[in-house]
């Protein structure tokens, strides 16, 4: 009879623990959570960076990959989407970048910038029509978008 009830106070301990233990995480993991997407967001900002400097001083190897991981952490970033385009417009791949810049033409279509780089992915190309049609559709989004949004 002793020993019954102490594995009955032992499982009873055990059966509280657990209990303490999940009521801990119930009020600890949201907090862990959202700490974890505030530094995701912020290693995708501080990504975003150091890509800028590594562009600005020469290592685009080393600016691609980073601007890779910041797009990985969020994938509709736009000036991520934007400088990982201009990088590739740089090496002459033109298709992939306008792939990569129909994805921001649907996150911000009154973009200046981004029509600009259409046009000289166009204009690297040599489609010299599409590239004298593209001042009158970017002003036209541009003044569509102030009235819509």
């Amino acid at each position: 009879m002793f020993v019954c009830e102490s594995v009955k106070s032992c499982v009873a301990k055990q059966h509280l623990f657990l209990y303490d233990m999940y009521s801990l995480c119930y009020r600890v993991v949201p907090l862990l959570f959202s700490k974890y997407l505030e530094s995701v967001l912020l290693n995708c900002y501080l990504l975003l960076l150091s890509a800028v400097f590594g562009v600005q001083q020469g290592e685009y190897q080393m600016a691609f990959e980073h601007l890779g991981n910041s797009m990985t952490f969020e994938p509709t970033n736009v000036k991520a989407i934007l400088a990982a385009g201009c990088m590739l417009q740089l090496h002459g791949d033109y298709d992939v970048a306008l792939i990569k810049y129909r994805i921001v033409a649907l996150e911000t279509p009154e973009s200046g910038p981004l029509w600009n780089n259409i046009g000289m992915c166009f204009y690297g190309k040599k489609k010299y029509v599409a590239v004298s049609s593209l001042p009158s559709l970017s002003s036209r989004s541009c003044f569509w978008g102030h009235f819509i949004g």
